[in-house]
């Protein structure tokens, strides 16, 4: 079980950052971008093909694939968002336009890199012993520069002069614009940030886990069930993102690991039902 756990955070720590990333756009630029787990995939295809083709080093694609993302996102932006807002129609015109989008992205993943899944080249390497347990270095690497990732990013947002602008022109937006800030540029900064975001926890990805064209449907509903269950919150996406990590890992050793997600999306939603029938229940018991 321990073992399970350790695996759990690992794979935890990239959940919460890439969950950040959704987080950032709906929670503050109050965008729906369905696309971002092909997003994921994209940073997973930019590192295996710097690495398998080029023979970079991967931690360096993991930067590059931040970049390519972000600049991915920016496109995401202009053809899926701005006509989305131009035309009045709010979240449903954004979730039509960015789940097609998604689905192009996919098609071109199956047309570049083929429909089969693909990884890094094997490399030997000594297991690192955490508490007795044997831990893939790239496991290990991968928790503690997407946990350092995530601080540094709560932090800039919550104290920097940025971060708080940020905010406050999504919370804000009329009074940004009255005072002068730059309202679409901040718009575009925070929908390509979550996708750089997202690009770094695929490349991350990349390096502990094989990738096909459509692992990014569940890295979007991991997105949805952290960011949706933490109510928006940063802190909370944190405390999601891990329990989700580890119940993950530790349902895999349970049950067959095809039935995990299942399991878990289904629990998510009974919790939803039961905490949506308690609160109406409690709201019609004040009112008598």
């Amino acid at each position: 079980m321990l073992a399970e756990i350790i695996s759990g955070l690992s794979i935890g720590s990239v959940y919460v950052l890439l969950a950040l990333g959704f987080t950032l756009t709906l929670g503050v630029g109050d965008m729906v971008n369905l696309a971002h787990g092909a997003t994921v995939v994209a940073g997973m295809y930019v590192v295996y093909t710097l690495v398998a083709a080029l023979g970079l080093n991967a931690y360096v694609g993991v930067v590059l694939a931040g970049v390519v993302c972000a600049l991915l996102s920016a496109v995401v932006y202009v053809v899926a968002i701005v006509p989305s807002r131009s035309a009045g129609g709010g979240h449903n015109l954004q979730v039509v336009y960015t789940l097609v989008l998604s689905s192009l992205l996919v098609i071109i993943f199956q047309l570049v890199w083929g429909g089969q899944l693909v990884g890094l080249p094997f490399r030997q390497t000594e297991p690192w012993r955490i508490l007795g347990v044997p831990v893939d270095p790239a496991r290990g690497i991968a928790f503690f520069v997407a946990v350092a990732l995530s601080a540094v990013f709560m932090v800039w947002l919550r104290y920097s002069l940025s971060g708080r602008l940020m905010r406050m022109t999504g919370r804000y937006t009329e009074g940004a614009y009255a005072i002068g800030v730059p309202v679409q540029w901040v718009f575009v900064a925070v929908f390509c940030l979550g996708g750089a975001m997202a690009g770094v926890a695929g490349g991350l990805l990349m390096t502990i886990q094989p990738v096909s064209p459509t692992l990014g449907f569940g890295f979007l509903i991991v997105a949805l069930i952290v960011s949706i269950a933490a109510r928006l919150s940063m802190f909370g996406v944190v405390l999601v993102g891990f329990f989700y990590g580890i119940a993950q890992a530790v349902l895999n050793s349970l049950i067959d690991p095809s039935l995990t997600s299942v399991v878990i999306f289904v629990a998510f939603l009974a919790i939803l039902s039961i905490e949506r029938v308690v609160s109406t229940t409690s709201n019609r018991a004040r009112r008598a």
